[in-house]
């Protein structure tokens, strides 16, 4: 997986998409208290217990759905192929959908 350093010294061309990128990076760098270089290279995780920071307490069931849905945009953010990546648009579109419909319940 490119980095998004590395994506723009390859095409040389600044996108959204770069951007959109980084801005996964820093979601899930908050959730687990790290860089997800790891998690990356793994690919693949069964929990997000597995991935949580460990050294806050955990968060409450209803907390909980919200940084699932925050891990759930981080990753989509992180496509290897920029085409595969939300936009800004889109991430924020399915953070407040999905945030409204949670609270409803």
């Amino acid at each position: 997986m490119l980095s998004p350093c590395a994506e723009l010294s390859y095409t040389c061309v600044v996108t959204e998409k770069i951007d959109v990128y980084s801005f996964g990076v820093i979601v899930l760098e908050v959730i687990m208290g790290r860089h997800p270089g790891d998690l990356l290279q793994q690919g693949e995780y069964n929990t997000l217990g597995e991935i949580l920071d460990q050294r806050p307490p955990a968060p409450s069931t209803e907390d909980e759905e919200d940084v699932a849905l925050l891990a759930k945009v981080g990753f989509a953010c992180l496509q290897a192929s920029p085409e595969e990546r939300p936009t800004m648009q889109d991430v924020w579109q399915t953070l407040l959908t999905e945030r409204r419909s949670t609270n409803l319940d």
